[in-house]
């Protein structure tokens, strides 16, 4: 890694992200009087110092998403709110991308999710990107997705769970417009820190994601009620030792979207008649996979050990 060095006199006192030894943190922050104002009192101080400080590429990043969100920026490589709906931006589009396809239901969220999940997903994707939105999008949000070449439809399906199951129509529909590989993900809690067909293992049709091995389906309220009130308790003893898998993140391959579409409406319709159950499709599709009953080769991979590391159930 390079590194970059100066003295405290041009490289200025920050709170951002930065590394200190900890008696050097202490004898340094001890200085500020109580009634200061922090930061620019250690600016001030700071300058007068003979201190060196380091910059490198490593640790942290520093890229102001608040700058380069799409919104509000005199850049010409960044949208103008007010500029026109058709503004767009070009990314770099390889082969392999070309041929794979993003997938999210964003249906009923705001500005800053939108922000959160597209910009970050754009500095290590360049392929397809295609959201599920509901009618008549805010025009600042349509305003974004242009610029970032972020295709937005409405799901056309309904069911009994709603939009949870409306979009697996909606992945196998996209999915079979001549795909190689698709990703369908959850939207408002999913980033990205790098393109996620990188690394996809050839030989499956369904690529599934675990959750935190410490916690296990028999072991959490919400997937053991799930599974126990919709297959009952012998299912479930036989799979409780097991962690949960996610359905929030999906890898597959356009036969395997077809046959997951299948599969989980046959399902949940199936289901939908059976006094209290209350099962998401999460839970369907936990007994789909355990009751080997996904009908194409699908690969689940533990947490931290694949394309995705899902963190939800990670203790605090």
């Amino acid at each position: 890694v390079k590194t970059w060095c100066t003295s405290s006199a041009n490289g200025h006192y920050t709170n951002n992200p930065i590394v200190y030894r900890t008696a050097f943190a202490r004898s340094l922050f001890n200085r500020v009087p109580v009634a200061s104002n922090f930061e620019p009192w250690l600016t001030k101080f700071w300058s007068k110092q003979n201190y060196t400080t380091g910059y490198a590429d490593g640790i942290f990043k520093h890229n102001r998403l608040d700058r380069t969100k799409g919104i509000i920026t005199t850049s010409r490589n960044t949208p103008v709110e007010g500029k026109g709906s058709s503004t767009t931006n070009e990314f770099s589009h390889s082969s392999s991308s070309s041929r794979n396809v993003i997938m999210a239901a964003a249906i009923n969220y705001g500005l800053e999710e939108f922000q959160n999940f597209i910009v970050p997903l754009r500095k290590v994707y360049g392929g397809d990107i295609i959201l599920f939105v509901e009618p008549n999008l805010q025009d600042k949000i349509q305003h974004l997705c242009n610029f970032y070449s972020v295709k937005t439809m409405q799901l056309r399906s309904k069911s009994r769970i709603g939009p949870k199951a409306d979009r697996y129509v909606g992945y196998a529909q996209i999915c079979s417009q001549g795909y190689e590989w698709c990703f369908a993900t959850d939207f408002r809690d999913v980033f990205f820190q790098a393109d996620p067909f990188s690394s996809v293992l050839n030989g499956y049709e369904l690529i599934l994601a675990e959750e935190f091995a410490g916690q296990t389906i028999g072991g959490c309220k919400y997937n053991s009620e799930w599974i126990r009130s919709c297959w009952g308790d012998m299912f479930l003893k036989e799979i409780a030792y097991n962690s949960p898998i996610c359905s929030g993140t999906i890898m597959g391959s356009p036969k395997g979207f077809v046959s997951l579409r299948d599969r989980m409406l046959e399902e949940m319709s199936r289901t939908s008649k059976i006094t209290g159950c209350t099962a998401r499709d999460q839970g369907h599709l936990n007994y789909l996979y355990f009751a080997n009953r996904l009908g194409v080769k699908t690969l689940l991979q533990p947490r931290g050990k694949g394309i995705v590391n899902t963190v939800g159930y990670i203790p605090r």
